[in-house]
């Protein structure tokens, strides 16, 4: 699999915060504020992705049963690189947020209390959610904003920790609808463009389905007909959420489970947008899909 370079994957970004600030002024501000942050952990990745990185054997007998790649991996071995990606990503966000002051006294507290970055980490992608809260608590942060920070440091880490190790997945099937690597919740999904190749492309119209990871960035294909968020394949439980005129981008409601997953169709598009970005730029998708009770399977500041 051919890797995209750093500067083509910034450019894609540039070019899709200026289409997007275009077609939706209203949402300018949102998104050149993620556009910043998202450019950082892009340039990060990459870069700790040309490092000699310890990745663990697949073990495909848990794999087949649904155990993502890097479950049970503890993050603090990758200690050093946390602590790079703090270094360069919270200044980015102090000058990005309205939260300067926050951004900054953290700065100060993860360079001074050994181990608090990697153990607050470890606990955020444990889902020991108790941990984190009470860590925020601690030094009087909103539990919320505690958790997208650390989110937001981890997340360079992980995608090289993807990046590098994608070779190792290809070819393994998976049908679950968390992420193969890390076991993150998808951000968004996108049917890809036409290809006549493959019979299953054809149903519904063409395009395979693909979802994108929230935190690592990796890209797995996923039944077009299934939800996510909890495995349904009923077709009268699902809705398609649209602005009038706009069906390319959509959210997909499941009304089994409430929860709704953005969705592009690539083959309607004439650029392919970032897929960091994209999930802010639909925002009002999310606007839609809540007022009919939707929950987004991946919670971010943009949609609470």
């Amino acid at each position: 699999m051919q890797r995209v370079s750093v500067e083509d994957s910034v450019k894609q970004l540039n070019q899709s915060a200026d289409y997007y600030a275009k077609l939706r002024p209203v949402q300018e501000d949102v998104l050149r504020t993620f556009q910043k942050v998202f450019e950082c952990q892009t340039r990060l990745a990459d870069g700790f992705a040309g490092k000699q990185l310890w990745l663990p054997e697949l073990n495909g007998s848990s794999f087949a049963q649904g155990v993502s790649w890097l479950a049970g991996q503890d993050i603090r071995e990758h200690g050093s690189l946390l602590h790079e990606s703090a270094r360069q990503l919270l200044p980015v966000m102090v000058e990005a947020f309205p939260l300067g002051d926050t951004f900054e006294g953290l700065a100060r507290t993860f360079d001074s209390k050994d181990g608090m970055l990697g153990n607050s980490v470890s606990a955020l992608l444990a889902g020991d959610l108790n941990t984190v809260r009470t860590q925020a608590e601690a030094l009087a942060m909103d539990s919320g904003l505690f958790a997208f920070i650390l989110r937001s440091i981890a997340a360079p880490v992980m995608m090289a920790l993807a990046a590098n190790g994608a070779e190792m997945l290809q070819g393994q099937p998976w049908r679950q609808g968390y992420c193969p690597v890390c076991g993150s919740a998808p951000s968004i999904a996108y049917l890809s463009k036409r290809d006549n190749i493959d019979l299953d492309s054809l149903v519904g119209g063409g395009g395979k389905k693909f979802l994108h990871c929230s935190l690592c960035s990796h890209v797995w294909r996923f039944p077009r007909d299934l939800c996510p968020s909890c495995g349904t394949n009923e077709p009268h439980q699902r809705e398609i959420l649209h602005v009038e005129g706009v069906r390319y981008e959509r959210a997909e409601f499941c009304h089994q489970c409430k929860g709704y997953m953005l969705t592009i169709d690539f083959r309607e598009v004439a650029q392919e947008p970032n897929l960091l970005l994209a999930p802010v730029a639909l925002m009002h998708l999310d606007a839609i899909a809540q007022q009919k009770g939707g929950k987004p399977i991946y919670e971010a500041p943009w949609n609470r």
